[in-house]
């Protein structure tokens, strides 16, 4: 990564598209400290909440996941533990953050129902192989959601799903943002996706920013070559969903 910039306000959603490969999953895992042996951070800062992240010891990053910065991962169903019902994992999820055993029903019932859970207690009492990709996905932004996190993190959040379900986690993240007030910067390849959540639009080609702006300028006036490619290598009925971004729930 060269010269990397990036600053996120309050509440804000900004998106990074780019080919694979281009970096922008190792930027969120930079912040999130889980870079591992693939990549370390050798220079400058990574501010979140005054703190800076490069700096900080691996126990604090540990803490700081979840309950601070929540990391939303690409396969929603290698997210949850496959020999684990969904009850026992949401439940120590809160354990671990410290939420008392007398509060955690009614919190993963609460947050169940804000993802569009009509019966939270057969999603609790299911293994994630007995749920679809939607839906594990609904399970895991709850989990997320029930820590109140500042920042999250979500890394191709939609690829790995259906059309109809890729609208609804669309949704889903726009409501949690209005609801929570968090902060998230949302990584994809596919920038007809992106443009559904974005107030900014940052576009990586080979580990560089080459482009960042309003959501509308990027996509309907953009500057840099490769952001023109990208938009013109859009299918129709992706153009479909840059057109329909501008009348997006939430913006």
């Amino acid at each position: 990564m060269r010269g990397f910039s990036l600053d996120l306000a309050a509440g804000e959603i900004v998106g990074l598209v780019g080919e694979s490969g281009s970096g922008k999953s190792s930027v969120l895992r930079a912040i999130a400290g889980l870079l591992g042996r693939s990549g370390a951070v050798s220079a400058g800062r990574i501010v979140f909440q005054g703190e800076d992240l490069a700096a900080a010891s691996s126990n604090r990053l540990a803490a700081l996941r979840g309950s601070g910065i929540a990391y939303v991962f690409q396969d929603p169903v290698a997210s949850l533990d496959p020999l684990s019902k969904v009850g026992r994992q949401f439940d120590e999820c809160l354990a671990t953050h410290g939420i008392a055993k007398a509060e955690r029903r009614s919190i993963e019932d609460a947050y169940l129902q804000e993802m569009g859970f009509g019966d939270p207690g057969r999603v609790l009492a299911s293994y994630p192989h007995e749920l679809s990709g939607g839906m594990c996905q609904r399970v895991v932004l709850a989990m997320s959601a029930a820590l109140n996190p500042a920042l999250l993190l979500a890394d191709e959040p939609t690829s790995a799903l259906d059309v109809a379900s890729q609208g609804q986690v669309s949704r889903l993240l726009l409501r949690m943002r209005a609801e929570h007030g968090c902060s998230m910067l949302v990584v994809s390849h596919n920038i007809g996706a992106i443009s559904l959540v974005a107030d900014r639009i940052g576009v990586m080609r080979a580990s560089e920013l080459v482009e960042i702006g309003e959501r509308d300028q990027v996509l309907h006036a953009p500057v840099h070559p490769y952001t023109k490619e990208l938009i013109a290598a859009v299918p129709r009925a992706g153009r479909n969903l840059i057109c329909e971004a501008g009348q997006r729930e939430g913006a």
